[in-house]
């Protein structure tokens, strides 16, 4: 895993991204259209998205991401070449403007980029504030982990204008197949006795948080390990509703509170994902898991 990442980012020197964009605009959003859930499909190969946003001079925001991923059948580590022997292809995608977007060269993206980023509109990390001063704050804060950096702990957390919490929230997406990992050290999974948990459920990958002037955001994440693979965009309200069928197609919020007392006494990460998997069945599939593409 961390020599396919490394490898990407090799890649990213080799490689020239084809893009295109208009730098010219006039503002255009708000108000935004009626989009809430997009979905962006990702080859099989992809276990690292690469996932950037950027506010556009219209008002709009494009997802830059790695949509392919392959390592060819005729690679070999002497003499390696990684712009011979990997495939990657990276694409964008004007959220609002419902649209891919490409680059006539690299030397335009790189321009690009570069304006942008002196401007500012390359989103980071930062809690989403509303207009009554609530804000929304991926916790635990930063996006590490006190429990072993374990996704599962993560949970999305409203607070009104004076601290006082609103809300907590998790998003997890159900594996087609559970998948073996090993066990890592930490202090709830002392006592468990297996090498490695299956892995059932999990939030998506990488995900990002992006607030805009309606008093609405956006969440990005990889699905992973449920087919088709893909990047899930949705747009909610402040109180986390939304009008995209992604959530309980794709994608199921669950309060942290019942995370919470799963947790009470403290349980091991293969019994903890066992109960979110069976909670989730039970609340959102019936009790029956089926297959949704």
């Amino acid at each position: 895993m961390i020599k396919k990442i490394a490898t990407i980012f090799l890649i990213l020197l080799f490689f020239n991204m084809s893009f295109s964009y208009a730098e010219e605009a006039v503002k255009k959003y708000p108000p935004y259209p009626e989009v809430w859930g997009v979905e962006l499909p990702v080859s099989e190969g992809v276990t690292y998205a690469g996932i950037d946003i950027l506010k556009m001079d219209d008002g709009d925001y494009m997802v830059k991401y790695i949509a392919d991923y392959r390592d060819l059948k005729s690679r070999k580590e002497k003499d390696f070449d990684v712009s011979k022997h990997t495939i990657i292809k990276f694409a964008g995608y004007s959220i609002f403007g419902s649209k891919y977007i490409e680059f006539a060269s690299n030397a335009e993206f790189n321009h690009f980029m570069e304006k942008a980023r002196k401007e500012g509109r390359i989103i980071t990390y930062q809690p989403v504030t509303f207009s009554d001063g609530s804000n929304l704050i991926m916790m635990p804060e930063g996006g590490g982990s006190p429990k072993g950096d374990n996704p599962i702990d993560w949970y999305l957390e409203r607070r009104d204008k004076n601290g006082k919490v609103l809300f907590q929230k998790k998003f997890l997406y159900i594996y087609d197949k559970p998948r073996r990992e090993n066990i890592q050290y930490s202090e709830r999974n002392e006592n468990y006795k297996g090498e490695y948990y299956l892995e059932r459920v999990n939030p998506p990958a990488g995900m990002k948080f992006v607030p805009l002037e309606d008093d609405t955001f956006i969440m990005l994440g990889l699905i992973e390990h449920k087919k088709p693979k893909s990047i899930v965009i949705i747009r909610f309200d402040k109180d986390l509703k939304t009008k995209s069928d992604l959530i309980k197609n794709k994608l199921f919020l669950m309060d942290e509170s019942i995370y919470k007392k799963m947790q009470s006494p403290p349980i091991d990460d293969n019994k903890a994902h066992k109960l979110l998997y069976e909670y989730l069945i039970k609340h959102n599939y019936g009790g029956k898991h089926i297959q949704i593409n």
